[in-house]
C-alpha cells in the first residue's frame, strides 16, 4: 500500500537558484511531497557538471550530485539573457507557492528579481532567500568561501594542531545546513501565510546557520563571559583511534563516559588526574594519552572494542568510508540507501522516517536540462482569498496579526540534552511555540557543565552559555522520573502537547514506559 506523503503535491515550489544550499532546500520539500519546477539557464545548473572524481559529466544528464539533489524535479530553461524570456519564469513565479532564491545564479544576478521584487510581483508566494551574509549585506558585499564563513563564525577556533594553522570542516557543511535551516523556514513561513492570507520573504544567511552548527555559540560565550570564546585547539581526546580491521570514534562528552572510558583502556590512574577530567586540558597532553589508545585498540578488532565500549555505555562506532558504510549493520537493516533511479548509484534516503499513513516521497529520476520545456506551464494565479496587499486577513483565516508567529499554540514536551536535541526544539520555541524542557535535580541536562564557573560553585548549572545557546524562548521544569510521581506529572504534560521530542539512549523512554505506543494511547495527537 502506497503511503500519502505529508506535503501531497502541495505547495508548488519554483527554483531559481544555484549551489547545494539551494538544492538541499528544494529537495527536502520534495522529499516531504513537494512538487518544483527548476528554473535553469540554458548552461544548466553548475551542480549538473560537479563531480567528486574530476571526470567529465553529461551536462544535460547532470552528475550523481545533481541527480540525488534534483530528485522529483522538473526542468524548464530559460535565458536570463533574453528579456522575452523573463516571461516564462515569471509566470512560474507568479504560480509558485514557494520560491527558492539564491545569490550567484544567473537570475539572481539580474535586478528584475531581486527577492523583494519577487516578493511584490508574487505576495501570495513565500520568498526564501539564501545568501552568504543576508540580504541586508546585499548592498555592500564582500567575498565568501565554506572556509571564510567557517572561520568567521568561529568554527574553526576548537580545530587543527595547535602548533599549526587552523582547518575547516569538509563536505561544505555551510551549504547543507544552510539549506536545512532555508527549508525549515520556507515551511514555518508558508504555515503563517496561509494564516495570513500573504507570503513572506524568508531570509537565509550562511553565516547564522554557521553560528548554530559549527561551534560551540562563540556570540553567546562571549556576552556571557565578557570575554571572547578561546579554546586550546588540538583534536579531541579520543576521537578515532585504529583497531585491527580499520578505525573506531569515540565521543567522550561526560565526565562520567570519561571514568567509564578509562577503566575500559585500563588506565584507572587517569580517572584520578583532575588535569585529564577537562577536554581543554587533556589536549595538552595529546602524544601521552592518544599513544596509550592507539595501542590498546590496535591490539583489538572493531568487533571487541565496541562490544566494550557498549557494555559501559561509552559512545562508539565504526570509521566508515563511502565503500563500508553500505554494509554496515545500522545502515542495512534500516534501508537508509537506496539505489539511484537514474544511474544506479547508491544514495542515501531522507534522514527521518514517520509511523503512521505517511511516507517521505520515494526516490524519482531527475530532470535532464530543458526536459519539460514546451509543457504546459502552471497559470499564474493568487491563491483564492489571498491578499494582494497587507491589510486584514481574508474572512475565515485567523486575523492574528504581523506579530504572530508560525507556531503559537503549539505546545512542545522537550526530553532532550547536550545541542542535538535542544536544538530541534529550539527553532519552533524561537517561531512562538510553548516548549517546555524537562530535566531532573539528580541529572540536569548535561550541557549545564560546560559552565563558566569551573569550580562548581553555587549557580554553576544556571551558568553555561552553551545551555543558552540553544534553550532560550524555552520553559523549564524539573521531574524525578525514576519516580512514580514524576512520571505521572510528565504523563499529564504529555496528554496535553502536540509533540513530544527526545534524544535520550533508546533504553531510557522504554524504562519509563514511554514507547511511541504507550503515549499514543495517552495523546493520539502527539
Amino acid at each position: 500500500m502506497a503511503h500519502a506523503t505529508p506535503l501531497n503535491d502541495v505547495p508548488l515550489v519554483v527554483h531559481i537558484a544555484d549551489g547545494i544550499a539551494a538544492a538541499y532546500c528544494t529537495k527536502m520539500l520534495v522529499d516531504g511531497g513537494a512538487r518544483a519546477i527548476r528554473v535553469e539557464a540554458p548552461g544548466g545548473d553548475s551542480l549538473r557538471a560537479r563531480s567528486a572524481s574530476g571526470a567529465k559529466i553529461d551536462r544535460d544528464l547532470g552528475g550523481p550530485l545533481f541527480q540525488f539533489l534534483a530528485s522529483a524535479t522538473r526542468s524548464v530553461t530559460a535565458d536570463p539573457a533574453d528579456a522575452a524570456q523573463h516571461a516564462k519564469a515569471w509566470q512560474l513565479i507568479e504560480a509558485a507557492d514557494i520560491v527558492v532564491w539564491s545569490e550567484g545564479s544567473p537570475f539572481a544576478k539580474l535586478p528584475e528579481f531581486a527577492p523583494g521584487l519577487i516578493r511584490e510581483r508574487a505576495p501570495g508566494a513565500v520568498v526564501t532567500a539564501l545568501s552568504s551574509y543576508g540580504l541586508w549585506a546585499a548592498d555592500r558585499p564582500r567575498p565568501a568561501t565554506e572556509f571564510t564563513l567557517q572561520a568567521m563564525s568561529g568554527g574553526w577556533i576548537t580545530r587543527g594542531d595547535p602548533n599549526r594553522e587552523p582547518l575547516a570542516a569538509g563536505g561544505e557543511h555551510g551549504e547543507w545546513v544552510g539549506g536545512t535551516f532555508a527549508a525549515l523556514g520556507a515551511l514555518a513561513s508558508w504555515m503563517r501565510a496561509r494564516d495570513l492570507g500573504r507570503g513572506e520573504l524568508v531570509d537565509v544567511s550562511m553565516l547564522d546557520a554557521l553560528h548554530l552548527t559549527q561551534p560551540f555559540f562563540a556570540p553567546t560565550f562571549e556576552v556571557a563571559a565578557g570575554r571572547p570564546y578561546r579554546s586550546n585547539r588540538g583534536r579531541p581526546m579520543p576521537m578515532n583511534h585504529p583497531v585491527r580491521d580499520g578505525f573506531v570514534g569515540f565521543q567522550i562528552t561526560t565526565g562520567q563516559q570519561w571514568l567509564d572510558f578509562c577503566v575500559m583502556v585500563e588506565r584507572p590512574d587517569w580517572a584520578e588526574d583532575l588535569a585529564l577530567a577537562r577536554q581543554e586540558t587533556r589536549t595538552l597532553r595529546y602524544d601521552e594519552v592518544c599513544g596509550h589508545i592507539d595501542a590498546w585498540t590496535s591490539e583489538r578488532t572493531m568487533e571487541e572494542v565496541l562490544d566494550f565500549a557498549a557494555a559501559l555505555r561509552i559512545p562508539v562506532a565504526p570509521v566508515n568510508d563511502g565503500k563500508t558504510i553500505q554494509s554496515f549493520d545500522q545502515v542495512a537493516a534500516r534501508g537508509w540507501l537506496v539505489t539511484n533511479p537514474v544511474s544506479g548509484f547508491r544514495q542515501p534516503v531522507p534522514p527521518y522516517t514517520f509511523w503512521g499513513d505517511a511516507a517521505p516521497r520515494a526516490p524519482a529520476p531527475s530532470p535532464r536540462l530543458g526536459e519539460h520545456n514546451g509543457e504546459e506551464l502552471p497559470a499564474a494565479r493568487q491563491p483564492a482569498g489571498w491578499q494582494t496587499e497587507i491589510g486584514e486577513a481574508p474572512a475565515g483565516r485567523a486575523a492574528t496579526g504581523e506579530e504572530a508567529m508560525p507556531f503559537e499554540g503549539l505546545r512542545i514536551i522537550d526530553f532532550t540534552a547536550f545541542w542535538a536535541g535542544p536544538i530541534i526544539a529550539h527553532f519552533f520555541a524561537i517561531l512562538g511555540a510553548d516548549v517546555i524542557h524537562v530535566e531532573s535535580t539528580k541529572r540536569p541536562d548535561g550541557i549545564r557543565a560546560a559552565t563558566l564557573r569551573h569550580d562548581m560553585s553555587e549557580g554553576w548549572w544556571e551558568a553555561s552559555p552553551f545551555f543558552a545557546g540553544t534553550n532560550t524562548n524555552k520553559r523549564a521544569i524539573t521531574l524525578d522520573m525514576n519516580s512514580e510521581q514524576g512520571r505521572a506529572l510528565a504523563l499529564r504534560l504529555i496528554a496535553d502537547a502536540d509533540v513530544l521530542v527526545e534524544n535520550f539512549s533508546s533504553r531510557v523512554m522504554e524504562q519509563w514506559g514511554m514507547t511511541y505506543d504507550a503515549l499514543k494511547k495517552i495523546n493520539p495527537r502527539n
